[in-house]
């Protein structure tokens, strides 16, 4: 029942564009230092990494942290040459490329070579972004092939191809247009390169591809920061999983080339009860949660599982201590597999592009990769934390704390697609076909920021509402129960003032109801079946005050359209951080 919104809502927060872990070095000409946010020394990974010009360009070693576990550097120092190269460097309003440093000594370095960035490369690729700011100035494109026009076609983000990204487009052309309204006229700003890169192909043609970040500014006047891409010019001839290569001088946006999408998402949940039943608030009415969710999606289905470890709780097993790490099933085998029939997390609805979810083990502890049972236990979810909880308090923020969790930790993430998911700590001897890494930039808020005060604190707490319109949650119950429910959906106004009605067609006129970028589909017959369960909505907001509403709940199985300040989404290339109008459903 509360579960369609349940899932949509935690699901606003899936981010399928590349995060901005890569940034360009850079050179302050008042300080005299160069700081490189990250440092690769063989297995080792050093951050915050700064050096002093001393004169005539010799750089000293001023300070380094090592990072634990290890992930990628921007950087990279290789110990039997000496060499740190240095992909990027800003100079200040000039870029550098392939810039590389000579240890001669004790961490004291001299300036080997450095190539400034053309000045035509940085033009046509501003020119470029600014091309795909006209293609959506007025209008969303109007079909798939439009959207993706200017998409290599060996292009791949997060695992989604160019050929899926416009046939799931042209699936539903009138609602996908809807749902990507918001981007009309938004602009990318603050285009800065952060690597270029020069490389022959094996057919013997060439390529060059180039990184770049910047920011999205929105109509509405809303900001998205410091998104990354990677585009190519030339040929993509000899991308891996690709057998229709592209050529041609123009730059196109080439994707993250991921088979997966991965991504650590810290999040402060607020779940508010209600029995079917009677419409009453059930006991507690109101309880919080502070978790980690691990967000694995592969609607192509390249991987059978995942194995994601890095900081966080350990377990105990046979007496010793054990790093957290999870095994991870994806959607594709919980509905599927014959061996998981009848486990948890066997839902015959789970849709291609649903998250993986973690295998269980014996008892209750954390379910750490090498003790995963996936055949006994099936998969349970895709998160961990505290809660929920009805005392959101300091003691609840320290059980949190226990856990492990670290900002700045690094996650790696092991692609497999063999049987190893059917044997305890089976994937051991298997080999991956992907690694990916990605970061917790931060912890969710606390219980004690979040809670409320005075009599009555789960009114006046700090977090966004779900407001269910005139119905009411005892009109959302009778809507689910009924047979020919009310068609009608009120809207308030920008200002919230004021309301109006919108017809809301029969089921059969609305489609597929999709989730995990608006793409999740509840059947009816299962939502009938989970009527005696309470209704658990649920939004997880860093943000304070009633900041988002859902329309008035229509129909059994009819979407809502649920208003967020922030919408994390879209497999299109510089999609972002978005506020928009997000279809959920009350079943």
């Amino acid at each position: 029942m509360g579960q369609g919104i349940q899932r949509t809502a935690l699901a606003l927060a899936a981010c399928i564009i590349q995060s901005a872990d890569a940034q360009v070095s850079v050179y302050d000409a008042a300080t005299q230092l160069v700081t490189i946010p990250s440092v690769s020394v063989g297995a080792s990974t050093f951050t915050n990494v700064t050096l002093l010009n001393g004169g005539n360009f010799v750089f000293t070693l001023q300070g380094a942290t090592e990072q634990k576990p290890a992930g990628p550097g921007v950087a990279n120092y290789d110990a039997p040459s000496g060499v740190l190269t240095m992909p990027a460097v800003k100079v200040g309003a000039e870029t550098y490329v392939d810039v590389k440093l000579l240890n001669t000594g004790n961490y004291v370095f001299t300036l080997q070579g450095a190539t400034p960035l053309p000045p035509d490369t940085e033009a046509e690729i501003k020119a470029f972004m600014a091309s795909f700011d006209a293609q959506w100035a007025k209008a969303v494109p109007a079909n798939g092939a439009a959207a993706a026009s200017l998409q290599d076609a060996c292009y791949r983000g997060g695992g989604r191809t160019r050929a899926w990204l416009i046939a799931d487009f042209d699936s539903d052309l009138v609602r996908n247009r809807a749902r990507d309204s918001y981007r009309v006229g938004a602009q990318r700003t603050k285009v800065q390169v952060l690597a270029l890169r020069e490389r022959l192909n094996p057919d013997g043609s060439t390529r060059r591809e180039v990184d770049v970040s910047y920011d999205v500014v929105y109509k509405d006047g809303s900001t998205a920061r410091d998104a990354t891409e990677t585009l190519i010019s030339g040929s993509s001839a000899g991308t891996p999983g690709c057998n229709t290569a592209q050529t041609g001088p123009a730059w196109r946006f080439f994707g993250n080339q991921r088979l997966v999408s991965f991504s650590v998402l810290a999040r402060m949940t607020r779940e508010e009860r209600y029995a079917i039943a009677t419409g009453a608030p059930l006991n507690p009415s109101v309880r919080y949660r502070r978790d980690v969710r691990i967000s694995v999606n592969d609607p192509m289905a390249h991987a059978k599982y995942v194995v994601v470890s890095g900081p966080g709780p350990a377990a105990t097993i046979n007496g010793a201590s054990v790093p957290w790490s999870w095994k991870m099933v994806s959607p594709f085998l919980m509905r599927s597999a014959p061996e998981l029939a009848g486990k948890t997390g066997n839902y015959l609805n789970f849709q291609d592009d649903d998250s993986f979810r973690y295998c269980g083990i014996a008892g209750t502890g954390t379910p750490v990769a090498s003790a995963s049972d996936c055949l006994s236990y099936g998969a349970q979810g895709d998160n961990w934390g505290h809660g929920f909880t009805a005392t959101p308090d300091a003691a609840a923020d320290q059980a949190f704390a226990s856990q492990g969790w670290v900002v700045g930790g690094v996650y790696r993430l092991d692609v497999y697609n063999d049987d190893g998911w059917k044997t305890v700590n089976g994937h051991a001897n298997k080999t991956p076909i992907a690694t990916y890494y990605e970061t917790l930039k931060t912890l969710p808020q606390t219980f004690v920021a979040m809670a409320g005060s005075g009599s009555q604190p789960t009114s006046n707490d700090r977090f966004a509402r779900l407001n269910f319109g005139g119905l009411g949650i005892n009109g959302v119950r009778s809507n689910a129960l009924e047979r020919h429910p009310q068609r009608h959906r009120r809207h308030l106004d920008p200002a919230g003032r004021t309301a109006r009605r919108q017809h809301v067609p029969p089921a059969a006129e609305l489609g597929v109801f999709r989730g995990a970028e608006d793409r999740h589909r509840r059947r009816r017959q299962l939502a009938q079946a989970a009527l005696a369960r309470p209704l658990l909505p649920r939004l997880p907001s860093d943000l304070a005050g009633p900041v988002a509403s859902i329309a008035a709940a229509q129909g059994h199985g009819q979407p809502q359209l649920l208003r967020v300040p922030a919408v994390f989404g879209g497999p299109w290339p510089g999609r972002a951080a978005e506020p928009g109008d997000v279809p959920v459903k009350v079943c």
